[in-house]
């Protein structure tokens, strides 16, 4: 029989088939160290001139954007999470669109943006003798103290929202993070996405 509440909840199955908080840790963890050899070479560019950093932005995003939408939206996970054995899924049971991939980033990827946009005005205001003349840390030090006012701002939302995730997904039954409300998703352990669709299909 049809429900009548619609769009469908993927909750009434037992809830061990969510990936929980250590085996969605362990993912995290994977991911960082997989993309480390970029982020070192991203680094390792910016600190070779002053207006490095604005020539690496456009293509640090194209890679965020592959490794975090396109590929969810590809496989349902990230290489991470493939390696751990967990899966994201429309909260319905469902496989992801490209509006459930990209709504799970937006937030973070805002303010990343934001982020690199205020860290990018002292670097245009100094001149290439006072950045070559520095040290990594005190470059990164010179860039924080005269980033615009508002880059505080970004630095706070940024930490509150990551801090969040984390307690949200420790609170609730489905192991929901923040960014899983946001786009109406679920991680499932991978073993389970069958069970997930044949759920869905029952229920239409």
């Amino acid at each position: 029989m049809k429900s009548e509440i619609l769009p469908m909840e993927f909750s009434e199955l037992d809830e061990k088939i969510y990936a929980g908080f250590w085996r969605r840790f362990g993912a995290f963890w994977v991911d960082f160290f997989i993309v480390i050899p970029v982020s070192i070479g991203i680094v390792y560019i910016n600190n070779l001139g002053r207006l490095n950093l604005l020539y690496t932005l456009f293509p640090s995003y194209v890679f965020f954007f592959i490794y975090h939408i396109y590929f969810v939206k590809l496989w349902g996970a990230t290489p991470g999470k493939i390696i751990t054995k967990i899966k994201i899924i429309r909260s319905d049971g469902l496989s992801l669109g490209w509006k459930e991939a990209f709504l799970r980033h937006i937030i973070q990827f805002v303010l990343g943006i934001l982020a690199a946009i205020a860290l990018s005005i002292p670097l245009i205001n100094m001149t290439d003798v006072e950045f070559s003349s520095m040290s990594f840390m005190e470059q990164q030090r010179l860039m924080i103290q005269l980033a615009p006012f508002w880059y505080k701002f970004v630095h706070w939302s940024n930490n509150i929202w990551i801090w969040s995730e984390f307690i949200v997904l420790l609170i609730n039954k489905r192991k929901r993070a923040l960014h899983d409300y946001v786009a109406g998703t679920v991680v499932i352990k991978k073993k389970h996405e069958n069970l997930a669709e044949q759920w869905y299909l029952k229920n239409q």
